[in-house]
């Protein structure tokens, strides 16, 4: 790369650009490119829509006027990024769990957590010694009889088909259309024959209506109509136009989610070990929301914040909105936690009242992962346990450097204790790992295969 270029890069990494303006510097680079993220675009009364098919995306050409004005950040191979999307929404994590990717990393926008934290820990050679709480086992006896269609019922239930339904009604005459007379029953069919596409693959929607027998479905050509299928996926809503909340990226979605989210964390039965991670839902249709993360098992869709247990069960759930955040977010969280992990909090705070009292234990990759986050999770009675980058380890703790460790067998592991609790555990696996919680030792240690 010549020089004029570095100084171009540099300045574009310190620039808010649009994705117009990011593709337009691509066209002059010859470094590959890892991910291409996009911002949501604001909320209108219609949809944006690009021009590409169906199963296709991602090309430039085809995007709308919005989503070229939309705020992107482009991160190459070798870690460089331009744009203007926060650093501690990155996906770097997922290249690895060791030590040396993240010491190329911008310490500020990589650790996303407050330097006002007060970081006054002492450090020592030691275990953490610490026998869990008790914690109750998981009561299912009142699901145990319960069909695969009642369960789904739980949480599509009566409340979700009426909004469907009142929203539907609503868009057609919104768009001087007659009204459709959705009912409940239909949209109930209707959302059956969704979730049964999603898992017998035909070239398309109508192929389920064929004359053909090699492609026809019997089930879904007795239960409805092809027009009338055609015509509610028209037509189908979940907010009232007429009220859209213009801060809210997903203002369309929002009402489906939170009656979602509610049901979610009413039929959680709790168990002591929970998750904290980044998902990605596939996604290939004509939406300025999708993100492409190249490199990735999905490349196309939408990156979810998730809370999960043990067993897979969703817990809580919230869509990524890009930089400006969540309209329902925590200023304080995103300031002392970073936009990454604040969401975690939100949703520990969200946790039915019965739930709130018991020990829970999360568990997050180093994304997430920070002694402050550690440290207000155990204040609230949690304990944590994550993989930790190493500009996020306190510069007074005394654990061996990554480039140390690195130079020693594999099996060689080193760990300090503060004396709040919290236990830093750095080994040479593959290549060095390092992990912060606060309940789980070192001892007994042992080889593995």
């Amino acid at each position: 790369m010549d020089k004029n270029k570095q100084v171009q890069t540099h300045n574009s990494s310190l620039l808010q650009l649009t994705l117009e303006e990011i593709a337009k510097i691509l066209e002059e680079e010859d470094d590959d490119v890892s991910a291409i993220y996009i911002e949501p675009p604001e909320a209108s009364t219609y949809s944006d829509e690009d021009s590409a098919d169906e199963d296709s995306g991602g090309l430039i050409d085809n995007l709308s006027g919005r989503q070229l004005r939309a705020g992107a950040e482009t991160v190459f191979t070798d870690g460089r990024r331009i744009g203007g999307c926060d650093s501690d929404d990155n996906d770097d994590d997922h290249g690895g769990q060791g030590d040396g990717a993240s010491n190329t990393s911008s310490p500020a926008g990589d650790a996303g957590v407050s330097a006002k934290l007060p970081l006054t820990s002492k450090w020592k050679k030691a275990d953490l010694q610490k026998s869990p709480a008790i914690f109750p086992d998981p009561n299912f006896c009142s699901y145990r009889d319960f069909s695969a269609v009642e369960l789904f019922e739980l949480f599509f239930d009566e409340a979700v088909g009426e909004l469907l339904v009142e929203q539907t009604r609503k868009y057609a005459l919104f768009l001087n259309m007659p009204d459709p007379e959705v009912t409940t029953e239909e949209m109930r069919c209707f959302i059956g024959v969704v979730v049964l596409s999603g898992y017998t693959r035909l070239p398309g929607k109508k192929c389920c209506w064929d004359s053909g027998t090699d492609m026809r479905n019997t089930m879904v050509y007795n239960a409805m109509r092809r027009n009338r299928f055609i015509q509610i996926m028209r037509f189908l809503h979940c907010a009232d136009n007429a009220r859209l909340t213009l801060s809210d990226k997903l203002t369309k979605l929002s009402p489906l989610m939170t009656l979602l989210k509610a049901r979610f964390l009413k039929h959680f039965q709790p168990v002591r070990h929970l998750s904290y991670d980044e998902s990605m839902i596939e996604y290939y249709g004509r939406h300025g929301c999708k993100q492409s993360i190249r490199g990735k098992p999905i490349r196309f869709g939408y990156k979810v914040w998730c809370l999960n247990a043990k067993n897979g069960y969703l817990v809580n759930f919230e869509v990524y909105q890009g930089k400006q955040g969540n309209p329902g977010r925590s200023a304080k969280y995103e300031k002392d936690f970073g936009k990454a992990a604040a969401p975690l909090l939100q949703m520990v705070d969200e946790l039915p009242s019965e739930a709130h009292h018991l020990p829970f234990f999360f568990y997050f990759d180093n994304l997430f992962t920070s002694i402050p986050l550690l440290r207000h999770l155990r204040g609230q009675g949690y304990e944590g346990t994550g993989t930790v980058r190493q500009n996020r380890v306190p510069k007074e703790c005394p654990i061996a450097r990554p480039d140390f460790v690195k130079r020693q067998p594999r099996g060689h592991e080193e760990h300090v204790l503060s004396d709040d609790g919290i236990i830093v555990v750095r080994w040479m696996d593959n290549s060095v790992v390092t992990i912060a919680n606060t309940i789980h030792g070192v001892e007994p240690v042992s080889s593995a295969d």
